[in-house]
Protein backbone atom coordinates (compact mmCIF):
# COMPACT_ATOMS: atom_id res chain seq x y z
CA UNK A 1 0.00 0.00 0.00
CA UNK A 2 1.23 3.50 -0.90
CA UNK A 3 1.59 5.98 2.01
CA UNK A 4 0.35 9.58 0.62
CA UNK A 5 1.82 11.41 3.13
CA UNK A 6 4.97 10.32 4.63
CA UNK A 7 6.95 12.76 6.82
CA UNK A 8 10.87 14.10 5.77
CA UNK A 9 12.76 15.05 8.35
CA UNK A 10 14.85 17.20 6.61
CA UNK A 11 11.30 18.46 4.38
CA UNK A 12 8.06 18.89 4.37
CA UNK A 13 5.32 16.31 4.21
CA UNK A 14 5.83 14.44 1.28
CA UNK A 15 2.79 13.82 -1.22
CA UNK A 16 1.12 12.11 -4.43
CA UNK A 17 0.52 14.22 -6.94
CA UNK A 18 -0.44 13.47 -10.63
CA UNK A 19 -0.46 9.88 -11.99
CA UNK A 20 0.60 9.11 -15.52
CA UNK A 21 -0.24 6.04 -17.14
CA UNK A 22 2.27 4.62 -18.89
CA UNK A 23 0.44 3.79 -22.55
CA UNK A 24 -1.93 1.12 -21.81
CA UNK A 25 0.27 -1.25 -19.98
CA UNK A 26 -2.18 -1.09 -16.59
CA UNK A 27 1.69 0.63 -15.32
CA UNK A 28 1.67 4.25 -13.57
CA UNK A 29 4.18 6.88 -12.86
CA UNK A 30 3.07 8.85 -9.93
CA UNK A 31 4.76 12.21 -9.09
CA UNK A 32 6.00 12.20 -5.25
CA UNK A 33 6.81 15.83 -4.05
CA UNK A 34 5.73 18.87 -1.55
CA UNK A 35 3.83 21.71 -1.66
CA UNK A 36 6.10 25.15 -1.50
CA UNK A 37 4.24 27.24 1.40
CA UNK A 38 4.77 30.31 -0.40
CA UNK A 39 3.69 29.59 -3.70
CA UNK A 40 1.48 27.19 -2.96
CA UNK A 41 2.97 25.18 -5.81
CA UNK A 42 3.42 21.23 -6.28
CA UNK A 43 7.17 20.65 -6.77
CA UNK A 44 7.91 17.26 -7.67
CA UNK A 45 10.74 15.34 -5.98
CA UNK A 46 10.80 12.58 -8.11
CA UNK A 47 8.60 9.37 -9.17
CA UNK A 48 7.11 6.18 -8.28
CA UNK A 49 6.06 3.23 -10.25
CA UNK A 50 3.25 1.37 -9.44
CA UNK A 51 2.07 -1.98 -11.18
CA UNK A 52 -1.08 -2.24 -12.74
CA UNK A 53 -1.94 -4.53 -9.22
CA UNK A 54 -1.68 -1.43 -7.19
CA UNK A 55 1.68 -2.29 -5.52
CA UNK A 56 4.63 -0.50 -6.15
CA UNK A 57 8.28 -0.80 -7.23
CA UNK A 58 11.13 -0.11 -4.76
CA UNK A 59 13.01 3.04 -5.15
CA UNK A 60 12.35 5.99 -6.55
CA UNK A 61 12.98 7.32 -10.34
CA UNK A 62 13.75 10.27 -12.72
CA UNK A 63 10.71 10.30 -15.29
CA UNK A 64 13.07 8.69 -17.65
CA UNK A 65 14.03 6.18 -15.19
CA UNK A 66 11.13 4.82 -14.41
CA UNK A 67 9.94 4.84 -17.97
CA UNK A 68 12.53 2.55 -18.36
CA UNK A 69 11.64 0.39 -15.06
CA UNK A 70 8.42 -0.29 -16.73
CA UNK A 71 10.05 -1.22 -19.60
CA UNK A 72 12.42 -3.97 -18.35
CA UNK A 73 10.25 -5.01 -15.89
CA UNK A 74 7.78 -5.68 -19.09
CA UNK A 75 10.65 -7.61 -20.70
CA UNK A 76 10.37 -9.36 -17.70
CA UNK A 77 7.14 -11.11 -18.17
Amino acid sequence: MIDLQKKDENKGTKMIANGHPYGDTGYVILEEGEINPETYAFIVHHYLVVYPDGTQESGTFTMDEAKGKIDQLMDKS
